[in-house]
């Protein structure tokens, strides 16, 4: 039978416990991440007007179609085939 001496289970629990609380400030970090880049891409469908002259002037996305009205690009919104 082995045994542990008292001071060897006490440094395993405080690493143990300072790997928690690494642990913790790693996902919290992951979450900040995550939400700083989501804020980038809920920006970017809200750019400011663009000029345009014909509805090439304006930019095509595979999901929004842009037409030039009043010299303004506005976007169109179709689901499924266009």
């Amino acid at each position: 039978m082995r045994f542990i001496h008292y001071k060897g289970i006490k440094s395993y629990f405080i690493c143990y416990m300072q790997m928690e609380k690494n642990m913790t400030k790693t996902l919290k970090f992951i979450y900040v991440m995550i939400l700083f880049l989501s804020l980038f891409l809920v920006a970017e469908s809200f750019f400011v007007d663009i000029m345009c002259k014909v509805h090439e002037d304006c930019p095509q996305k595979s999901t929004h179609k842009y037409y030039c009205v009043d010299d303004k690009c506005f976007l169109y919104y179709w689901e499924g085939k266009p």
